[in-house]
Parts: C-alpha cells; sequence; structure tokens
C-alpha cells in the first residue's frame, strides 16, 4: 500500500543529526540563519510546533479578538483558546480554502488580529487583506503551515502580514520529528516581547523525549516501505475501524508541543533539507501540475482551480473534493493500494460556516510528498482514474 504521506528526511540524516547532537552542535543557531539567507525572513524564533508559534504570537499581541477561517485545522483554535482569545469564524467560498474576504470585511477592527491562512500552500487574498488590515488597525499574522517557500508576485509569502508562524510537521515542506518550526515578527520590539514570553514558558527537551523522537522517526522511515506500511495501516486503522486520528476535542491544557524548546537533533533534520529546498520546492510544483492536468477531467471529485499564477505556488497537499461518500471513496483507494490522507474532517466552527462544514465533509488529500516516484506517481493516477470510473461508469484514459 502506498503511504499517505512520507518525511523528507533519510536514515542517514536521521542518525547523522543525532551524531551532530551529541557532539554539542549549536544547529539551532545555525538553521535560523539559513532560513533568514533563503527565505528573507527576520525575527525567527523556532518552536516545537506551529500551533506553539501561533500561541506565543497571540501571547505577544494584546488585542482580545482573533479572526480565523472557518475551514482551518483545529490545532489553530487550540491555540487561539489556550492564548484565551475571543474567536471569530469567517466563512470561505463555496468550493474554495481560503477566506471569503466580503464577510471578513465584516469584522476586522482595531481589536482585532486576523489569521490569515494560505491553506494547503494556495496563496489567499493576502494583498487585498493586508490593504483591508492596515486601514483598519488589524494586526496581520500569515499561517504559513503549508506554505512555505510560496510567493505572490515573485515576493515571499510570509512577509506580507506583522508576523508570521510556520510548521515542519510531517506532512509539510521541511519535516521534523516529530514537530517543529519557526515564527517571524516585523517588529522589534514585538520580538524582544514574544522571544521573553517564550523563553519563560518553555524549557528544554529532555533526553528521553529526543530519543522518543529519534525512535518514531526511525518507524516513520521504516513503514514508507509499501509491505510494512500496509501492515501498519491494518493495525493501526483498519482494525481500529478509523481512517483518521482526527477529531473534534480541543485540549484545555499545553501539550509538549508547547512546552519543550526545538533541540539541536531536531535543528539539524531541518537544516539538512534546506540545504536541497529548491529541489523539494521544484518537485512539489511539478508534481501539483501533473497531478492537476491528468486528474481535472475525472467526474467523482473536483480539483481546486489553478490559475497563472499557481506556477508560484508551492502546496503541500493536493486536495479532492469528493462529491459523495469521502469515506467510500477512501476505502476503494484502500483495495487499490493506495492511502488517503484526512485534513480538518472534524472542524469545530459554528454551524453557520456552511461552506466550510461542506469541504470538511468532502476533502481527501491524495499522496504528494518529495519521496513520491516515477512509478508511484503513474499508479496514483492511474488508481484514481480507476476509481472515477468505476464511480461513474466512464471509460478511463491512460497517461
Amino acid at each position: 500500500m502506498l503511504p499517505r504521506t512520507k518525511a523528507n528526511y533519510s536514515f542517514k540524516e536521521l542518525f547523522s543529526s543525532m551524531y551532530f547532537s551529541l557532539r554539542g552542535i549549536d544547529s539551532k543557531t545555525l538553521l535560523i540563519k539559513t532560513i533568514k539567507k533563503k527565505f528573507a525572513y527576520k525575527n525567527i524564533i523556532l518552536t516545537p510546533s506551529g500551533r506553539c508559534g501561533l500561541y506565543f504570537l497571540l501571547r505577544t499581541i494584546d488585542k482580545p479578538k482573533v479572526i480565523i477561517p472557518a475551514y482551518t485545522c483545529n490545532a489553530v483554535v487550540e491555540a487561539c483558546l489556550l492564548a484565551k482569545k475571543e474567536i471569530v469564524y469567517i466563512d470561505v467560498p463555496k468550493n474554495n480554502f481560503n477566506i471569503d474576504l466580503t464577510k471578513l470585511q465584516q469584522h476586522i477592527d482595531k481589536n482585532s488580529i486576523m489569521i490569515a491562512t494560505h491553506q494547503y500552500g494556495i496563496p489567499c487574498a493576502i494583498e487585498e487583506i493586508q490593504k483591508m488590515c492596515t486601514l483598519a488597525g488589524t494586526y496581520l499574522i500569515e499561517d504559513m503551515a503549508g506554505a512555505l517557500g510560496g510567493k505572490v508576485k515573485n515576493r515571499f509569502l510570509g512577509t506580507f502580514g506583522d508576523a508570521a508562524f510556520y510548521s515542519f510537521d510531517s506532512t509539510k515542506l521541511i519535516t521534523v520529528p516529530m514537530k517543529a518550526g519557526f515564527i517571524t515578527l516585523n517588529s522589534q520590539e514585538e520580538y524582544n516581547r514574544c522571544k521573553q514570553i517564550y523563553q519563560n514558558e518553555t524549557s528544554i527537551l529532555p533526553k528521553n523525549l529526543e530519543f522518543k523522537n529519534f525512535l518514531k522517526a526511525t518507524i516513520l522511515i521504516m513503514i514508507e516501505n509499501k509491505y510494512l506500511y500496509k501492515i501498519f495501516h491494518f493495525f493501526y486503522f483498519q482494525l481500529k475501524n478509523r481512517a483518521t486520528l482526527e477529531n473534534n476535542v480541543i485540549p484545555t491544557q499545553k501539550s509538549e508541543y508547547y512546552l519543550y524548546d526545538v533541540s539541536n537533533f531536531q535543528s539539524h533534520i531541518a537544516y539538512q533539507q534546506l540545504s536541497r529546498i529548491d529541489l523539494i520546492i521544484e518537485k512539489r510544483k511539478k508534481l501539483q501540475h501533473l497531478f492537476y492536468n491528468e486528474l481535472k477531467s475525472c467526474k467523482s471529485f473536483l480539483l481546486q482551480e489553478y490559475g497563472v499564477n499557481a506556477k508560484e505556488w508551492c502546496c503541500i497537499r493536493f486536495p479532492i473534493l469528493i462529491h459523495q461518500n469521502k469515506y467510500h471513496f477512501y476505502k476503494i483507494g484502500n483495495k487499490e493500494g493506495i492511502d488517503f490522507a484526512f485534513s480538518f474532517s472534524h472542524i469545530v466552527c459554528p454551524d453557520e460556516n456552511k461552506n466550510s462544514i461542506e469541504l470538511s465533509n468532502r476533502v481527501l488529500n491524495i499522496p504528494f510528498y518529495y519521496k513520491l516516484d516515477v512509478k508511484e506517481i503513474n499508479q496514483i493516477i492511474q488508481k484514481l482514474k480507476k476509481i472515477d470510473k468505476e464511480l461513474t461508469n466512464e471509460p478511463i484514459q491512460n497517461v
């Protein structure tokens, strides 16, 4: 079975990073310098997760209200609630993953923090949002968890807002065991305040947790093998009659993803990937356009439309919108040897956000990661066309 995701790192990179960590090499400083040089970001703080980054940004900015897209990761909601902010949910347009600007205009004001999410790496209307926030006195934070490396008009995403947060989760552009990330702030004063709060509320990652991350990463690489993954999938998902670990329970206490600073081991894993970041970005862009061109004629699911600016995108997932029951589609895919990923299937927004709720009921993510080879890419395309034929009774067209 083809896994739903694979981390970027290899056994060699994993063990070399642990070696450098045990030698006491300061990989954190090296990582920060490399990120600044590559992406032109300034005032960087490494964080143990993307959600943690958002939490500390919200703790830094003294505004009571946070405006977020209704279609978003529950980790965003979690961070807002832990930071004791009032949440305002804004729906998305129909069949669109990013926020509805007409509805946003009604809610932004000088007491607001706006989270501008580039969902899946597809840029939101960030230039328009930036202008709206500037006029209203709203603090703008870009949600860059899935958009590192993306651009708009040759300008890196993450540089339009007052601040931004990033994720190195196992589904992202850069993958670190088991999570990590960073935040950027334009204001030196806010950076200093945020760094002080961060240092007060976090501590060094204990060695036992670092070793636990190392073991999890080792297992994650091992189950990239399709036969081992099939065994893993059977015991972890099929036997337990579940398709995803997502749920609609929002934790009320901070987890380890908020408590511990990023380690040198994790930093070195990220640093090694930065050395080939251009290759990772280029492959994802080519894969995105290949999948779109080959699958756009399918009738059992809908693809996100790609315009002329899509050449600048760097998507970290390839979502498809299933027209019927997505869990039925998922099970057919499993029988064909493909495991689909889930995202935001149990969002917690109010019921009036109908478009967002519809998206959460329809979205599946096809395997879309750096380690896909040509054989696997063709397999995904052919299997999806076969599934589409089965569900629509239309003739299949070869790649």
